[in-house]
């Protein structure tokens, strides 16, 4: 990112010293700890779920045999189907 923008988001959040970002990646579970504060704070789901992941397995398997559309279409889909319902994505760790 470029500083110009770390400098610019830390005066608008009102961050003293915006070097401090520097230091983000140096503590390592500070990413996991916020990648698992965020599903509890914003009421997501995990995507293990299984009544949320089998109504989703169905959701796409309908579409995909019912629609006419290619496989981006299908993603986009997808996506907005897993935000509208809060599901969210293992994502890599």
């Amino acid at each position: 990112m470029p500083w110009e923008a770390v400098e610019y988001l830390a005066s608008q959040l009102g961050v003293l010293d915006a070097s401090c970002v520097k230091r983000y990646a140096e503590r390592r579970s500070t990413v996991y700890e916020q990648a698992d504060e965020a599903p509890r704070r914003f009421t997501y789901r995990g995507f293990t779920d299984r009544k949320w992941g089998r109504e989703f397995r169905g959701f796409l398997y309908g579409r995909a045999w019912t629609h006419a559309e290619g496989p981006v279409a299908l993603f986009h889909h997808a996506v907005t189907r897993l935000r509208k319902n809060r599901l969210l994505l293992p994502g890599a760790r």
